[in-house]
């Protein structure tokens, strides 16, 4: 294997997956068509999903993968290495689980120091989400090969299923601290790849938290600015059994030890500015907040926005406007 500046691989790409039989295919093909002048290695961590997933994904890889190079069983999971058979540059790794981590509030993560750190640069991609573009990886590359400052590069997603259109319009370039802090929703995860080094040297947190985009996010705009490209080059499923469509206000309302974490390593982290947008997140997409759960994180919300005036009025504003367009507008 060539070496890298010290690393095995280019790109580590992470996919976590769970149930989605129906899609996991997609997402791999993804992966292999990228066309690049750099090996990198796509991690597929299956969470025992019940739906047949995990035999899909060693039938995947029988049909388009080598004879895999090392098959391991461990107390956890089966573990499948394989390279592609027709991309030289692109290899697979599969972690099937063989009990839910998740549903124990286990981290799993660890289990892929082994790729994650031997890797320059890291991308994301759940199960249920696809690339579209096999220039992807290499354009994200060559950007941050090129600047040095950058931290990160994302581009712009298409939204499938519940909504349609694009993710998010009107992204600023390059993107900032200021701009995550008030909408860290201006690019979905899937577009992301950022530097390995800095970004995994920073702390963990070790208070429960479900947003692990958010907290990436943060974490990349406090190491550096992010380029933002407006090609479309990744599809975002929107499904009712999404886990945005899912997440429960009791596990939401963990991203608040989110932003005391960025004040530890970032004393001029904007919290309130950032307190303001989570407390109003959680108010919209907790689908089982009570009344009061909601008018309490709704007040919040608008009391922490006064931070930023007056652009506040200006951003609840616009809010409420898209909010009376998607409900009432059709």
């Amino acid at each position: 294997m060539n070496m890298i500046e010290g690393y095995n691989w280019m790109v580590y790409i992470q996919c976590l997956t769970f149930n989605h039989y129906d899609y996991i295919c997609k997402a791999i093909d993804g992966f292999t068509i990228q066309e690049t002048n750099f090996p990198y290695v796509a991690v597929v961590i299956d969470d025992s999903s019940t739906d047949g997933e995990q035999g899909l994904i060693q039938q995947y890889l029988s049909e388009h993968f080598k004879e895999p190079f090392r098959i391991k069983e461990t107390e956890y999971a089966n573990i499948i290495c394989a390279n592609h058979k027709t991309n030289p540059n692109c290899s697979i790794v599969a972690f099937l689980l063989k009990y839910n981590h998740y549903s124990i509030k286990k981290d799993k993560l660890h289990y892929l120091d082994e790729w994650r750190n031997n890797s320059k640069y890291i991308a994301f991609c759940e199960g249920d989400d696809y690339w579209t573009s096999p220039n992807k990886l290499q354009m994200q590359v060559d950007f941050l090969e090129e600047n040095p400052n950058y931290s990160a590069t994302a581009h712009q997603s298409k939204l499938i299923g519940d909504r349609a259109g694009l993710f998010c319009e009107n992204v600023p370039d390059p993107v900032s601290m200021n701009d995550v802090v008030s909408n860290s929703r201006l690019f979905h995860t899937a577009s992301l790849v950022f530097r390995s080094k800095g970004f995994l040297e920073l702390p963990p947190l070790n208070k429960p938290y479900v947003s692990g985009d958010k907290l990436a996010v943060f974490k990349l705009s406090y190491l550096g600015p992010i380029k933002f490209f407006k090609e479309v080059m990744c599809v975002y499923r929107k499904h009712e059994s999404g886990m945005s469509n899912t997440i429960k206000y009791q596990d939401l309302i963990t991203d608040i030890n989110i932003v005391d974490y960025m004040k530890e390593i970032d004393s001029d982290f904007p919290a309130n500015r950032c307190l303001s947008f989570l407390y109003g997140t959680i108010c919209l997409t907790a689908k089982d907040a009570s009344r009061t759960q909601v008018f309490k994180c709704l007040l919040l919300s608008f009391v922490l926005s006064f931070s930023f005036f007056p652009n506040n009025i200006i951003q609840y504003g616009r809010k409420l406007i898209n909010y009376i367009k998607a409900s009432y507008i059709k």
